[in-house]
C-alpha cells in the first residue's frame, strides 16, 4: 500500500478511514479495507507512508506518534519517506526503524546516466547528434556551473537540465534562466498555444507565491478553486479552465486524491519569486508595496531564502534597468538593517544579500558603479562579521558565516581581492580564533588566494591556526609546494 502522509494529516481521520477512501480511489468496493485491515493486523502488509516532509509542522509529531503506534503491530513492514532538508534523523525509534539517505548522484553516475539520456532527448526533439551535444560535455558543463552544480546530484533536475543543453547547445549563466528554460520547455510539451504558454506562467508564479505563503509545499482541488475564484476573481468558468489547464501543465502532479504539489520543490520557489519581482517592479504603488511587504517579512525564514534569492536573479534578469534598481534597493535594505534600532540578529540580513549577489550575472554600465561599491560593502561587512564571531567564540554563529565563503567565488575579483587582504591582515590579529578563521576562509577562496600568507600561518605558534593553514593549502592542490605540507605533518 502507498499513502500519502500529508493527505492523511490534512484530512484528520483515523488510519482505517482513510483505507476506506485509498480504496475508494482504486475504484474497488469499500469492504476491501476491511480485507486490507486484517492483513495488517495480521501482519502480512508492505506499507509505504511517502511525504513527511509534506506534513504541516504542527501536526507532524501527531503523525509520527499515529506511526509508532501502527508499527506496534508486528509483522508488517514500513517504509516512511521524507526529503532530506526536512528529516534531520531520530525521529523514529531506534530497533523499530533504520534511516537510510538517498545519496546523490556522484561523476560516474552522472556520466552513465547521460549516455543513455542524451541521445534519447535528441530523438524526442528531433535534433541531429553533435559533436558539441556529447555526454561529456554536458556533464563537464553541469559540474563546472557556477550556480547549477548541484543540479548533477539530483536525477529530475539533471534530466531536466540535460533538455535545456540539448535545445540550446548550452546552459544559461544563471539560475534563474536556467529555471525559466526548464519550465518553458515543461509547458510547451503541453501546452502548444504560445499566448496560454505565457498565461500559465504567470499564473503558475501567482500561484506559487501563495501556496509558499499560505499552504506550504501541498495544497488541494479545493485551495486551487479558491485561488482563481475567489484570490484572482475569475469566474466559474474561467477557474474550471485554468484549474484543468494548470493541473495538466507539466509543472503541478498529482500526490494523493484531489491534492498536488510542484513537480520539484525549487520549481515552487523559482515560481514565487518570478511573482515577488512582477510585484516589485508594478507601476501600481499598492502592488509594489504589497509585495516588498512580503518579501521584507520572511527575509528571516529559511524557507524563503530560496525564494528571495532568485528574486533577486529574476530581477536583473527579465525587468532591465527597473529590474537592477529593484535588486539594489532590495539588497541595500538587507544591509542597512544593520544600524537600525531592530539591528540584524544572526546576520540574517547581511548573509542573504551576500548569497543573493550569486544570482546577478549582468548589470547595465548605469548600474556598475553602484553594485561595485554595494559589493565592496557587504564583502567588508562579511569579513568583519565572521571574524568577530571568531573573536568572541560564537562558533554557532561563526560556522553559520563561514559556510558562505563558497559563495565569495561568484563575486567580482576586485570584490575578492579585497576580501583577500582582510583576511591576510588578519593573520596579525592577537586571537588565534580569529587567525584559524581567516586561514579557513582563504582555503575556500581557491585558486585566487595568495600562497605566503598561508605558507607563513604554517609557523604560528598556536596548533590550531597551523592545523587550519595546512588544511586550507590542502584545499588549494597542485599550487602548493609539498615541503611544507610535510613538514607540517610532523608538527605534535
Amino acid at each position: 500500500m502507498y499513502l500519502s502522509l500529508a493527505d492523511l494529516a490534512r484530512k484528520e481521520v483515523s488510519f482505517q478511514r482513510y483505507l476506506v477512501e485509498l480504496v475508494e480511489e482504486m475504484s474497488a468496493d469499500k469492504g476491501y479495507a476491511d480485507v486490507l485491515w486484517k492483513e495488517i493486523e495480521n501482519g502480512r502488509a508492505f506499507i509505504c507512508l511517502d511525504s513527511l516532509d509534506e506534513v504541516a509542522p504542527q501536526q507532524r509529531q501527531k503523525m509520527i506518534e499515529l506511526i509508532h503506534n501502527l508499527v506496534a503491530i508486528g509483522g508488517n513492514t514500513w517504509i516512511i519517506g521524507s526529503r532530506f532538508t526536512e528529516y534531520k534523523g531520530g525521529d523514529f525509534k531506534h530497533g523499530q526503524f533504520s534511516d537510510w539517505e538517498l545519496q546523490p548522484m556522484d561523476h560516474k553516475l552522472r556520466l552513465e546516466m547521460a549516455e543513455g539520456l542524451l541521445p534519447e532527448v535528441q530523438r524526442l526533439l528531433f535534433i541531429p547528434p553533435s559533436v558539441s551535444l556529447t555526454p561529456q560535455h554536458f556533464v563537464l558543463r553541469l559540474e563546472k556551473h557556477p550556480q547549477a552544480a548541484t543540479w548533477g546530484k539530483n536525477p529530475l533536475l539533471f534530466s531536466l537540465a540535460a533538455v535545456v543543453f540539448i535545445k540550446t547547445g548550452d546552459l544559461p549563466p544563471s539560475r534563474a534562466m536556467l529555471y525559466r528554460d526548464v519550465i518553458d520547455a515543461v509547458i510547451k510539451t503541453r501546452e502548444t498555444d504560445p499566448v496560454w504558454r505565457r498565461s500559465l506562467s504567470r499564473m503558475l508564479g501567482a500561484l506559487a507565491l501563495w501556496i509558499h505563503e499560505k499552504k506550504g509545499r501541498t495544497f488541494s482541488l479545493d485551495d486551487l478553486l479558491d485561488f482563481f475564484a475567489d484570490i484572482q476573481g475569475k469566474s466559474w468558468e474561467e477557474t474550471t479552465e485554468l484549474v484543468n489547464r494548470l493541473v495538466n501543465s507539466g509543472v503541478i502532479e498529482i500526490v494523493a486524491r484531489h491534492t498536488y504539489g510542484f513537480r520539484h520543490q525549487t520549481f515552487q520557489e523559482y515560481l514565487a519569486a518570478t511573482e515577488l519581482a512582477r510585484g516589485l517592479t508594478n507601476d501600481d504603488t499598492k502592488v509594489r508595496a504589497n509585495a516588498l511587504n512580503i518579501a521584507w517579512s520572511k527575509r528571516t525564514f529559511s524557507r524563503w531564502t530560496e525564494v528571495l534569492r532568485l528574486m533577486v536573479g529574476v530581477l536583473t534578469l527579465e525587468y532591465g534597468k527597473k529590474g537592477q534598481i529593484e535588486a539594489i534597493s532590495w539588497l541595500r535594505m538587507l544591509i542597512e538593517q544593520r544600524t537600525s534600532p531592530f539591528g540584524d540578529p544572526g546576520n540574517l540580513g547581511l548573509m542573504l544579500a551576500f548569497k543573493s549577489f550569486g544570482e546577478i550575472t549582468k548589470w547595465s554600465e548605469w548600474h556598475k558603479a553602484n553594485m561595485v561599491e554595494l559589493e565592496m560593502e557587504i564583502v567588508s561587512l562579511w569579513a568583519d562579521a565572521l571574524l568577530e564571531a571568531a573573536r568572541s567564540n560564537r562558533q554557532t554563529e561563526r560556522l553559520r558565516i563561514e559556510i558562505l565563503t563558497q559563495e565569495v567565488t561568484y563575486l567580482s575579483k576586485h570584490a575578492i581581492e579585497i576580501l583577500t587582504e582582510r583576511l591576510v591582515f588578519a593573520f596579525h590579529d592577537w586571537s588565534s580564533s580569529v587567525r584559524s578563521a581567516a586561514a579557513q576562509a582563504l582555503g575556500e577562496l581557491g585558486e585566487r588566494v595568495p600562497l605566503e600568507p598561508l605558507l607563513a600561518a604554517l609557523q604560528d605558534p598556536n596548533s590550531s591556526v597551523r592545523y587550519a593553514a595546512a588544511q586550507a593549502l590542502g584545499e588549494l592542490g597542485e599550487r602548493v609546494p609539498l615541503e611544507p605540507l610535510l613538514a607540517a605533518l610532523q608538527d605534535p
